[in-house]
C-alpha cells in the first residue's frame, strides 16, 4: 500500500518489479514492464519507503521456481483477497489497490499538497496533466475551501468585481 501511494503505481507494475529494477540506496526504480502507456515506468522512492523495501525478502514466485519479485504475488489480481481483509480487520473503508495507488498519489499532491500538476504528473507516470486532473485529483472539503479563499468567519465578504471599480 505505501508503495501504491507514494509512487502512483499500478498494481501490475509493483507486482512485476523484480529486486534488480530498483536502486534502494538512490531511491529510485524502473518497472520491470512496459507499461499501460507503452514505455518502462521510472520510480522515485521516498527514504521511507527505500528503508522499507530494503527489509522485506524478495520472494520467488511459481512455488518457489520462477523469477524474483519484490512482492509476493504472482499476478496482481491474488492481492485483491488479502488487501480486501487487511481493510477490513483495520477497521479502514475498502478502497481498491488502484485507488490507493494512483488516484490517492494525485489527490494527496494536488489537493492536499497543492503541488505543481506537472511535476506529479511527471513523477507519477501521467503523458497528460489533463488526464491527471480530469480523472485523478479529487477535490476535497469544498465548502471550507470555499469559506477560506472567498468568505471571512463572522464578517460579510468585500465584494470586489474585476475589472470594475467597487466601492
Amino acid at each position: 500500500a505505501l508503495f501504491l501511494h507514494t509512487t502512483a503505481a499500478r498494481p501490475t507494475e509493483a507486482i512485476t518489479l523484480r529486486p534488480d529494477n530498483l536502486d534502494l540506496d538512490r531511491c529510485y526504480g524502473v518497472s520491470a514492464n512496459k507499461t499501460k502507456n507503452g514505455a518502462r515506468r521510472e520510480f522515485w522512492l521516498t527514504q521511507e519507503m527505500a528503508d522499507e523495501l530494503k527489509l522485506l525478502p524478495p520472494k520467488k514466485m511459481h512455488y518457489g521456481e520462477g523469477e524474483l519479485r519484490v512482492f509476493g504475488w504472482a499476478h496482481y489480481t491474488c492481492a485483491y483477497g488479502p488487501w480486501k481483509e487487511t481493510c477490513r480487520r483495520a477497521g479502514l473503508a475498502y478502497v481498491t489497490p488502484y485507488e490507493a495507488g494512483r488516484h490517492s498519489f494525485a489527490t494527496e499532491g494536488i489537493t492536499r499538497q497543492e503541488r505543481n500538476p506537472v511535476m506529479v504528473a511527471k513523477t507519477g507516470n501521467w503523458k497528460n496533466v489533463n488526464t491527471l486532473l480530469r480523472n485523478y485529483a479529487h477535490p476535497e472539503k469544498m465548502s471550507e475551501f470555499v469559506e477560506n479563499v472567498y468568505g471571512r468567519a463572522g464578517e460579510k465578504p468585500q465584494l470586489k468585481v474585476v475589472g470594475k471599480e467597487s466601492d
